[in-house]
């Protein structure tokens, strides 16, 4: 509905750098905003619970990214196992 008419007033390519700007903007502002929150102690460092990812060579890839970055070992979690 409002994608179309502004994509041909752009433009293919203008549209797209516009609405991956946007992306990749409110992306940062919305890191920007939790670093706050966690600074101010609004917002915890780590979850209450395990994250539950999804199984799949991504997922695997993700959780070991973020085991390296954190320091920590993560685990998998059956969806029983949570509390």
């Amino acid at each position: 509905m409002f994608l179309a008419p502004a994509e041909q007033r752009l433009g293919h390519l203008r549209w797209i750098t516009v609405g991956l700007t946007a992306h990749v903007g409110a992306t940062f502002v919305s890191e920007g905003l939790l670093d706050l929150a966690i600074d101010y102690h609004q917002a915890p460092r780590k979850p209450d619970r395990p994250v539950l990812l999804p199984d799949g060579p991504r997922a695997r890839a993700f959780a070991f990214k973020a085991s390296i970055e954190s320091g920590e070992t993560q685990h998998r979690v059956s969806p029983s196992e949570i509390p």
